[in-house]
């Protein structure tokens, strides 16, 4: 297969909200939206830092693919965009919270449904 026919795909930063660490989501670009189809832990910050994860921005709908494995930590399958800092989170899939408090800006707020509209920033600043 040539690199022409080659998807689209970037590695966005997502932060455990259990945890708090990080790890990185393997997504591809599908249409006007994107399909997570991995994710992997990310041992330290060095790590972090040179691969560039965390400036990563996609804008549109996020989807999981049949074989997404959850995060690394926690094993959610579920995943929360911040309204304020559109930075990426996982949700415990076992939790029935209607609220969220962004780790990574400290907003709170209600959980709605993303409607992938506006641009999403999956990363954060360290």
């Amino acid at each position: 297969m040539s690199a022409k026919n080659d998807p689209e795909a970037r590695v966005a930063l997502c932060q455990c909200t259990e945890s708090r660490r990080h790890f990185g989501i393997r997504v591809e670009k599908q249409g006007e939206g994107w399909i997570a189809t991995w994710a992997f832990a990310i041992k330290n910050e060095e790590s972090l830092l040179r691969e560039g994860y965390q400036n990563t921005r996609i804008a549109g709908a996020l989807k999981l693919s049949p074989g997404y494995p959850g995060c690394p930590y926690c094993g959610s399958l579920q995943m929360i965009v911040c309204g304020h800092c559109g930075k990426l989170h996982c949700q415990p899939a076992e939790s029935e919270q209607k609220a969220f408090v962004c780790a990574a800006c400290g907003n709170a707020g209600e959980i709605s449904p993303y409607d992938g509209i506006g641009g999403v920033r999956v990363g954060t600043d360290l």
